[in-house]
């Protein structure tokens, strides 16, 4: 029996011939790997929540770390683009009775310097 090992596990050769896939589920693929590297992204998010819920603090701000884009030799982007909205509704899931929201504020670091401040607050007051 041989084994091959392609990008998504090892398959059984032999069971290779017999499988077949669906345009649309080729199609869905990106868009199922997206929601898996989101998923992915709220782990962390959600633990950090649920620390900072146990010790009495009523809100969370979560800010997006910057995205690397890698190009295939098709010149694709090797991975989907997460944007805020993407994660806005994927905490909105997790945490349907808070108030999440995208927010930008500027905010005085000195008497000079303004720094913009963006990230996803999440509210359970």
């Amino acid at each position: 029996m041989v084994k091959l090992m392609p990008f998504f596990g090892s398959y059984n050769i032999t069971n290779m011939t017999t499988e077949t896939f669906s345009r649309a589920y080729l199609q869905g693929l990106p868009e199922q790997y997206k929601q898996q590297l989101i998923s992915h992204m709220l782990l962390p998010v959600v633990n950090e929540i649920k620390g900072r819920a146990t010790s009495g603090v009523t809100s969370y701000t979560y800010v997006m770390p910057a995205q690397r884009q890698y190009m295939t030799h098709a010149g694709q982007p090797s991975i989907p683009v997460i944007t805020e909205p993407d994660m806005v509704d994927a905490i909105r899931l997790k945490f349907p009775d808070c108030t999440v929201s995208y927010q930008e504020t500027w905010v005085d670091t000195d008497s000079r310097t303004r720094t913009l401040k963006k990230g996803i607050v999440i509210d359970w007051v």
